[in-house]
């Protein structure tokens, strides 16, 4: 599936749905010439660590040990990328995404009943332009029944 571009006079940025709602551009008009903030690529990215951004939800970095405990209670995340010892990054870089809104320039994806591990997640982003600034908001919402380390954020290049 092609990215979605949202553009303003100033700004504009490429989303993925499909490839874990990150973006494949984000570049700002100055004196007339499109300049990258974060690094272009083409449209026909297949791999996430390809695009110029990645959500990080819900968790980010990578897990020593495979797992963590709570308490006495050891929880176990499998590696989650080929060739990877650990699990890295979560899962949500890698799931396809819903848009559940998309207005001017400002688009909202969803990314309902996520696992992981013992993580069990819903997850929004929200990618809005305003003049030139790109904001980028994501939550998460506990669906595992306990209390979890999430760990969320953006992984721009």
């Amino acid at each position: 599936m092609a990215p979605i571009e949202l553009s303003n006079s100033t700004a504009r940025i490429g989303v993925a749905p499909s490839l874990g709602a990150g973006l494949t551009r984000y570049e700002i008009l100055r004196q007339g010439v499109w300049e990258p903030i974060f690094r272009t690529v083409p449209d026909d990215t297949v791999h996430p660590f390809q695009l110029s951004n990645i959500l990080l939800a819900p968790f980010s970095g990578r897990i020593s040990g495979g797992g963590f405990f709570i308490g006495d209670q050891f929880h176990a995340i499998a590696p989650n990328l080929p060739g990877e010892k650990l699990p890295i990054h979560g899962s949500g870089f890698n799931a396809p995404w819903r848009v559940t809104g998309q207005c001017g320039s400002e688009i909202v994806l969803s990314l309902p009943n996520s696992t992981i591990g013992p993580f069990r997640f819903d997850a929004e982003v929200c990618y809005r332009l305003d003049g030139s600034a790109l904001h980028m908001e994501m939550s998460v919402t506990n669906r595992a029944g306990m209390p979890l380390p999430y760990g969320i954020g953006f992984h721009p290049w």
